[in-house]
């Protein structure tokens, strides 16, 4: 709104008086507002020239940035920024960054190192499952009185939610019964003889996985179950929960041909380290981008194809991966596999001395 402003003459008094009080408030503000508008442009003014201001900072700490990181700048903040809390000064500022991501690295690394050192590993695949009957409790209790560093076995599910310890889909193989193990109940199961093929041990049941994993806790370094059938994904759970139960998920290498199974494994916990099975090249390099990643989880190779392809093993090591093969029959065979740097062996007779007993 524009106000006229007067000649304050008396008649413009008289007028002024008799007709509004308020003149004098509404010529004070109307003053007011004249000094706050050239307050405010003024302010806009200077808002301008610190925004300017602003910009070339910013410009310049940019460009100081860039000096830092790519240059390698020397100056006081630029040197303090390249040194890191050890008092090390790196050359620019993105060395120091890539040396600290390889150290943590190589922390993750030493981790895994110290969990699963280059010590000789003996693994009782199945129990020595052609030495005795495979997957039961006699062949997983001889095999660690023999002398197996760790024990191996596979993990069904019973038609009522039952982990059980048996490798094939079907009993037929391996018992006096036919029929899938997903079909059957776990009361079904217990009445079959799983010692079909060593008449010596007849009567011998298929075992539960809680009872193999009581036996296992005071009697194995590390755990190797095998998931197998189930009757959906989620039943991997029920796995999982017993191998929490007794305390073994630090000392737990949980296996599968399918790395889907193994991803399930990851969300449901951190703990349990992931083992890629693998038959071939292809399946190797990838199950080593999936474990590097992970950085809690080992390659389980046939023997054969790292024996044919050692670079697959310096391949592994440079990523800080570690390896144990699938299966040993022979010692001289396992010597060779030896000579390529692996200590983990899953064998399935027990070996000894250059023998198997």
């Amino acid at each position: 709104m524009k106000l006229n402003k007067w000649k304050n003459s008396i008649a413009d008094r008289n007028f002024r008086n008799e007709t509004n009080e308020n003149w004098t408030i509404l010529e004070t503000t109307y003053t007011g507002v004249v000094e706050k508008s050239n307050e405010a442009l003024e302010s806009a003014k200077t808002a301008k020239e610190k925004s300017v201001e602003a910009n070339d900072i910013s410009k310049n700490v940019q460009e100081q940035l860039n000096t830092i990181v790519i240059a390698g700048d020397s100056g006081p903040e630029a040197a303090q920024a390249r040194t890191d809390a050890k008092g090390n000064t790196s050359d620019t500022l993105k060395e120091r960054l890539d040396v600290e991501q390889l150290q943590r690295l190589e922390f993750q690394s030493t981790q895994m190192k110290s969990k699963f050192d280059n010590t000789f590993e003996l693994i009782a695949h199945r129990g020595f499952g052609k030495q005795f009957p495979e997957n039961t409790m006699i062949a997983t209790k001889l095999a660690a009185q023999l002398g197996a560093n760790s024990l191996e076995c596979d993990v069904q599910i019973s038609s009522d939610g039952i982990p059980v310890v048996i490798h094939d889909d079907t009993v037929d193989r391996t018992t006096n019964g036919s029929g899938k193990v997903v079909e059957k109940s776990f009361l079904e199961l217990r009445q079959l003889d799983a010692a079909k093929n060593f008449p010596y041990f007849s009567g011998e049941k298929i075992p539960s996985f809680e009872e193999w994993l009581q036996f296992a806790k005071g009697n194995s370094k590390f755990i190797y179950p095998e998931i197998k059938g189930y009757r959906q994904q989620s039943d991997i759970k029920i796995i999982i929960d017993l191998i929490v139960k007794y305390g073994l998920d630090t000392r737990c290498v949980i296996q599968s041909t399918y790395p889907d199974n193994l991803s399930y494994v990851r969300t449901i916990n951190k703990q349990i380290t992931l083992g890629y099975l693998v038959n071939d090249a292809q399946a190797f390099n990838q199950a080593l981008v999936n474990a590097t990643s992970d950085r809690n989880a080992v390659l389980l190779p046939n023997a054969s194809l790292v024996y044919q392809n050692p670079s697959l093993i310096a391949n592994a090591r440079a990523e800080g991966v570690d390896i144990a093969v699938w299966t040993m029959e022979t010692i001289e065979y396992m010597q060779r596999i030896k000579s390529l740097g692996i200590t983990r062996f899953m064998c399935d007779f027990y070996m000894t001395g250059g023998e198997i007993l």
